[in-house]
């Protein structure tokens, strides 16, 4: 993620949460809305907690890059967006 533009960053956040929003909703659908994220980690018998733990790795991955640029704690988007607006007027 560390060659990413504050953009690329912005949309790399988005679709994650799309994803993540989705994969939600088939949780849910398949009867496992009960499930916490621990939970999700530990089933290794369903293709939905595979995919589960796979975005929530890029979702990590994402914020250690954001907090590597813009300090801890980072982890807002309208942050990230008012970094990017600021930047352009510079």
């Amino acid at each position: 993620m560390k060659h990413l533009t504050n953009s690329q960053l912005i949309k790399k956040h988005e679709s994650i949460s799309k994803k993540l929003s989705a994969l939600s909703r088939r949780f849910i659908e398949a009867g496992l809305g009960h499930l916490r994220p621990s939970d999700m980690r530990e089933r290794g018998d369903c293709s939905l907690s595979a995919r589960y733990v796979k975005l929530s790795d890029e979702r990590g991955a994402w914020r250690r890059e954001a907090e590597s640029r813009y300090g801890p704690g980072f982890i807002y988007m309208d942050q990230l967006k008012s970094v990017r607006v600021r930047r352009k007027r510079a």
